[in-house]
């Protein structure tokens, strides 16, 4: 997903619509531009299914940050092989962290004993980030 468009800069720079000498240039200086706002802010804005695995390095963790976010929606949470109920978690979808509901609920301390299956981020390109 592009953040904007060739017709969009061409409006914004008051190149007609009908002049199209630049518009190759335009095309690979958005691209460019997208590419650099991803590295910039640190992950994919695309929405994207994706399934990761986690360390849980204290018998004390209760949360998990996700790689990538906004989260649009999450498929499933697993601890230690087991799934874990929707009742039981929360996620905060715009920083992407999954938190156990109860305070005394922790995860499997270890190394890859949570699996999240989510879906995250844009599914069309928010109206601020189109002329970035």
């Amino acid at each position: 997903m592009a953040f904007t468009t060739v017709a969009n800069v061409k409006a914004i720079l008051n190149i007609p619509a009908t002049v199209s000498q630049w518009d190759t240039l335009l095309t690979t200086i958005v691209a460019m531009v997208d590419s650099e706002i991803e590295g910039l802010i640190g992950h994919k804005v695309d929405a994207t299914d994706y399934v990761e695995f986690y360390d849980v390095d204290s018998e004390t963790q209760n949360e998990v940050v996700l790689n990538q976010f906004p989260v649009i929606s999450v498929t499933y949470l697993k601890d230690a092989g087991g799934t874990v109920s929707t009742d039981d978690y929360y996620t905060d979808l715009e920083a992407g962290v999954i938190r156990l509901d109860d305070f005394s609920s922790f995860f499997t301390a270890g190394r890859q004993q949570v699996e999240v299956s989510y879906r995250a981020g844009y599914e069309a390109v928010p109206a601020d980030l189109s002329y970035a």
